[in-house]
């Protein structure tokens, strides 16, 4: 017999790692999700992910174990796959494929995000300071207890501060984010404060109690710094 969850024992068991149920969704047939357990289709999405630096402390005492250059996305898979496991559900990452699942998308179709120039969404409560880290599937429809809103806290935002904090010209409304163009300078420029932290990021009106710690976000950096694009 499947476990009758609620979606607020889910969410106390995720916060014990650090994790966050950041949103919810019934899936389309369309949506081509693989079944939640074999032979049970996916009724239920719940996105998870992690906000602030809430999760960092309890990274920080497993990761070295991860001999990766990805070691937080072997920890996401540790800690996501063991609680889909008791929870009896399916788990799909955003890092891992093909096929890649479209988190963004999911995201903005659960509500209460908006797209931003950054290149990542942005929350109404913890602004950009947040991230989506897995997809746990359920095979029973279970009640979301909080309507998807159509407006995210971008579409409110009339001075978007963040378009004139980069040094590297590489945010924009045009443009977005521009990748590239951020990467060069971080590279051109070695000695950066922009090594640590992303001033457009700071810039953002929304979310600042969620702001990364100056060693998470330097995790990050570094991690972005080495990737292949």
């Amino acid at each position: 017999m499947w476990l009758n969850i609620t979606m607020e024992k889910l969410a106390e068991t995720l916060l014990d790692s650090g994790l966050l149920l950041l949103a919810g969704f019934h899936p389309d047939p369309g949506d081509k999700l693989p079944d939640a357990v074999p032979g049970m289709p996916t009724r239920t999405v719940f996105l998870v992910g992690n906000a602030g630096s809430v999760m960092w402390p309890v990274f920080c005492k497993e990761w070295q174990a991860f001999e990766s250059s990805d070691p937080l996305d072997h920890w996401t898979e540790q800690v996501m796959g063991e609680i889909a496991t008791g929870f009896r559900m399916g788990v799909v990452y955003p890092f891992k494929g093909p096929p890649y699942y479209p988190f963004q998308n999911w995201a903005l179709r659960a509500g209460g995000v908006s797209k931003s120039p950054l290149g990542v969404l942005v929350h109404p409560l913890y602004g950009p300071w947040f991230a989506y880290r897995g997809a746990l599937l359920s095979p029973n429809r279970i009640n979301l207890s909080v309507e998807a809103t159509e407006k995210g806290p971008c579409d409110t935002c009339e001075d978007k501060p963040c378009l004139n904090a980069c040094p590297a010209g590489a945010v924009s409304l045009e443009r977005g984010y521009d990748v590239p163009a951020c990467r060069a300078y971080l590279k051109r420029e070695p000695a950066s404060h922009c090594q640590e932290r992303c001033n457009a990021r700071l810039a953002c009106p929304f979310g600042k109690p969620f702001r990364y710690t100056s060693d998470h976000a330097r995790f990050h950096m570094e991690k972005f710094l080495a990737r292949e694009f």
